[in-house]
């Protein structure tokens, strides 16, 4: 196992329900293939607001990608810090840096569609702006593992600081029942960067971040829509990925208002998820709705 990148120490990875809830999930579990060598272009989105402190962690684990063909959109969301001086910095040292700023805070949904509007590569990955790629390898391991499979979504592993966690599981192989693919985003994570998706499958289905939702669950939504628009998600074993969940975020904080703010758009998207659900008779989500009901 490598070591996470930055002050990190040492890491006390538990697997917890991870490799249990994806070995259930597989109906074919492949055995390695050869690695493709990637050549496709690849779209970083990284959405940003007021994260000055943590971006060059971020954007520093860009650069030490084995992997170089990427385009790097960095997504400036009316930030009221040095976020989109800390950007521009990258950018006049590095082209594949491209920044793009909205005028004012639109929320984290309109930021990473902003950013796929402006998404050129063959594959799309979101990483927001506080965390960070957790190995070099990252994206030469899981574009190379999307293109040699053909994948429309490939998910990979990662580690939770705030929880002390890792979060996944030694597997490699497909998710491809409808029931399967909603308990996988369900049950593990599902937060739109822990996955890789070709931008043409997006496109195809009109795939974007519902702006009802900026925040709360905009993740979940986005993905319980795109598995099921897929033919399967291809998972990976890899350790790719560190979130943060850093106290100055809207999961992280502590203010009464914003953390009120923060429930209600949770609600707004769990709904949504539930009328999707019954719309597409996805049995594995019919109960989310419950806690929102009963309120």
């Amino acid at each position: 196992m490598e070591k996470a990148r930055g002050n990190a120490g040492t890491l006390n990875l538990k697997y917890e329900s991870g490799e249990k809830i994806l070995v259930e999930l597989e109906e074919v579990v492949l055995e390695p293939k050869p690695q493709a060598a990637p050549e496709q272009l690849l779209s970083v989105i990284v959405p940003v607001y007021n994260q000055s402190k943590y971006l060059p962690e971020c954007l520093d684990s860009l650069l030490e990608q084995t992997y170089k063909k990427l385009e790097i959109i960095i997504v400036d969301d009316g930030s009221t810090d040095d976020s989109a001086e800390v950007a521009e910095r990258y950018a006049r040292q590095d082209s594949r840096f491209k920044l793009v700023r909205h005028q004012a805070n639109q929320g984290l949904s309109q930021a990473r569609n902003t950013g796929l509007s402006h998404a050129t590569g063959q594959y799309v990955h979101f990483l927001d702006g506080d965390d960070y790629l957790y190995t070099a390898e990252a994206y030469e391991k899981m574009l190379g593992a999307a293109l040699r499979e053909n994948a429309d979504i490939l998910s990979g592993n990662i580690y939770s600081e705030s929880y002390d966690c890792f979060v996944g599981a030694d597997l490699e192989g497909w998710v491809k029942s409808k029931e399967g693919k909603a308990r996988l985003i369900r049950t593990s994570a599902p937060m739109c960067w822990r996955y890789l998706y070709k931008k043409a499958f997006l496109d195809k289905y009109n795939l974007r971040f519902d702006a009802e939702v900026p925040m709360g669950a905009e993740d979940f939504l986005f993905m319980v829509q795109a598995a099921y628009h897929s033919e399967g998600i291809y998972a990976v074993p890899l350790l790719f990925y560190f979130w943060r969940q850093n106290e100055d975020s809207i999961t992280g904080t502590k203010d009464p208002e914003r953390v009120a703010l923060f429930e209600k758009y949770r609600d707004i998207g769990t709904e949504k998820v539930l009328q999707f659900a019954l719309k597409h008779d996805i049995k594995a989500l019919q109960d989310i709705g419950v806690r929102v009901r009963q309120k």
